[in-house]
């Protein structure tokens, strides 16, 4: 084989080193960047899991907190009623009791004042010391001690009226009509807490109204 042949033959093996050898490191680079790849994916899925997962925890425990009533204890109280739900609505005889006591405490300072008016009205005219049918100021003396002694009698037969409507209250009877025996409306009591009728037996009974 000539000399030329030679290094021809010897370049052509030279050549096919090099391209076998690029074509492994290509091959190689290929396998890695696809190991590469699919471990970063799975590694990526993990995560993403473990992520969707320790948020899901979270928004479930967070679900249960929001929706889970939480109950106080504080001393001396005992417990107190969950966040977010209201007390109990107070019942009708404790609303109808509390306008009755109310009106009774109006009731009593009214006749208070009543009482002042009339000590003061007696102690006036005998400061005078004078007959009526000869002081010019006697009549409206004496007509203004019969009007507050009438207001002082009505002030207290409508305390008598409350007192007996507590009573009724008691019983389990309050709000019930004297004349039908039906239920007397809400307006009505709220109006006049010590009613004892409904409308139509007071328009029917006026002494009863």
């Amino acid at each position: 084989m000539s000399r030329h042949a030679q290094h021809a033959q010897h370049a052509q093996h030279a050549l096919r080193q090099r391209w076998d050898a690029e074509h492994d490191r290509e091959a190689d680079a290929g396998h890695d960047q696809e190991a590469d790849a699919g471990h970063d994916q799975e590694a990526d899925a993990g995560h993403g899991r473990e992520a969707d997962a320790g948020h899901d925890q979270e928004a479930d425990a967070g679900n249960g907190r929001e929706s889970e009533p939480v109950n106080v204890r504080c001393p001396g109280m005992g417990e107190v009623p969950p966040y977010g739900h209201d007390g109990p609505a107070p019942s009708a005889s404790a609303t109808a009791r509390a306008r009755l006591a109310a009106d009774r405490a109006d009731t009593l300072a009214r006749a208070a004042a009543l009482s002042r008016d009339f000590d003061g009205i007696v102690a006036a005219n005998a400061l005078v010391a004078v007959d009526d049918e000869h002081d010019p100021e006697g009549g409206t003396t004496a007509f203004e001690r019969a009007h507050v002694a009438a207001l002082m009698a009505q002030t207290r037969e409508h305390l008598e009226e409350l007192d007996r409507a507590l009573e009724r209250l008691e019983r389990g009877q309050y709000g019930r009509c004297d004349g039908c025996g039906g239920t007397i409306p809400p307006e009505r009591l709220e109006i006049r807490p010590a009613a004892t009728t409904c409308v139509h037996c007071a328009e029917a009974d006026p002494r009863r109204a």
